[in-house]
């Protein structure tokens, strides 16, 4: 394993006492219209999470509360769209049709009008979703980035890109390998990436947070973004505000998972040393 100069972490815990509680706090995001930060919770299963928002105030957040379209089944990772219109979020709730819960899907919201809330949850049927677990979208001007572990996979999460045909692209060891990719955030113009990565041999432990970058029509070999943001517990949960000014992620750093933030400069400001130690 490489080893990374150990300094003091600038990410910061948000929210701490309001947002960033006794429980489990995971994928946060900020929606582009009216800076509110989504979240979701958990206390006992990972996998049985409810969407929180908590409501932008200038500097301040509010109190949290869930979500409407949430809070009977199993939600988590609300993401949305780069113009704040549609929200998509992951889901072991019933396909149309069934009674009982079955793989996670990826479901979507959207925005109704001004003060109108949310629409009803539906899923997404398209390749987006397999009949395996599909989680974690980044939605891009141009597509939706989803974590599968589909057939034909190279590992035991892989990363997946549906365009607005519905084509599927798998990027292949460009990105994915024989490892865990569960979870991104891709940025608008897809001109670069914040995976998650589970257990890599160059990380600190857990899932760590890389960044890839777009030349052409390849990626980068995903590079770890180092002490600032990774430690040997787990990282995850990428989203970067619409401002481009901000990382959010989540972290178990604590011991329970928080949402944490740091100014994005600490992932571009490195770009140039963290090629060089991607192709060492």
């Amino acid at each position: 394993m490489r080893r990374f100069e150990s300094r003091k972490s600038s990410a910061q815990i948000v929210g701490e006492g309001v947002i960033s509680t006794s429980g489990n706090q995971t994928f946060p995001s900020q929606d582009p219209l009216t800076g509110d930060l989504w979240f979701s919770v958990y206390e006992g299963s990972f996998d049985d999470q409810t969407i929180i928002v908590s409501r932008s105030s200038g500097a301040r957040s509010g109190a949290p509360e869930v979500a409407s379209f949430s809070g009977t089944w199993g939600d988590r990772a609300p993401r949305f769209s780069p113009d704040g219109s549609t929200l998509l979020f992951t889901s072991n709730r019933p396909r149309p049709g069934a009674s009982e819960t079955g793989d996670m899907n990826i479901w979507m919201v959207e925005h109704l009008a001004a003060g109108q809330g949310w629409s009803e949850p539906r899923i997404l049927e398209s390749a987006v979703n397999s009949m395996s677990a599909d989680i974690h979208p980044s939605v891009t001007s141009e597509a939706i980035w989803v974590a599968s572990r589909r057939d034909g996979g190279m590992g035991r999460s892989d990363l997946y890109r549906v365009d607005s045909t519905g084509e599927i692209q798998h990027p292949g060891a460009l990105l994915n390998d024989e490892l865990s990719q569960p979870d991104l955030w891709v940025s608008p113009d897809e001109s670069w990436m914040i995976l998650a990565i589970t257990d890599h041999p160059d990380g600190f432990g857990g899932d760590d947070l890389y960044v890839s970058w777009r030349e052409g029509d390849t990626w980068t070999t995903p590079a770890n973004l180092g002490s600032e943001i990774n430690t040997v517990e787990y990282e995850y949960g990428p989203w970067v505000s619409s401002d481009g000014e901000t990382l959010f992620f989540t972290s178990h750093r604590d011991g329970p998972s928080h949402v944490y933030r740091v100014p994005v400069d600490v992932v571009l400001g490195k770009r140039r040393a963290l090629l060089r130690r991607a192709s060492q």
